[in-house]
């Protein structure tokens, strides 16, 4: 639920603000007003700031080393996806 946080700011995305989606949202807030996951849960910007690599594609680690060996089509543009 808290990652909601990350696909708003990087990609724009929010629940929808229809009837449709009432009982998602209680079950979020039911959820996220719980006290093990308040007690646990980071601030809205540290989680931001996390996926901020994963969000811009600049994360370089070993499994991007394994997937795109030197070489490879590793300079492609993967933030149309």
């Amino acid at each position: 639920m808290a990652r909601l946080h990350v696909l708003e700011h990087y990609r724009g995305f929010k629940i929808p603000e229809t009837t449709d989606y009432d009982k998602f949202r209680e079950w979020m807030s039911n959820v996220l007003s719980h006290p093990s996951v308040k007690s646990t849960l980071q601030p809205k910007e540290k989680i931001i700031q996390a996926y901020e690599r994963y969000a811009n594609c600049t994360v370089r680690n070993n499994w991007y080393k394994n997937v795109f060996p030197a070489g490879s089509d590793s300079d492609e543009d993967w933030t149309e996806y």
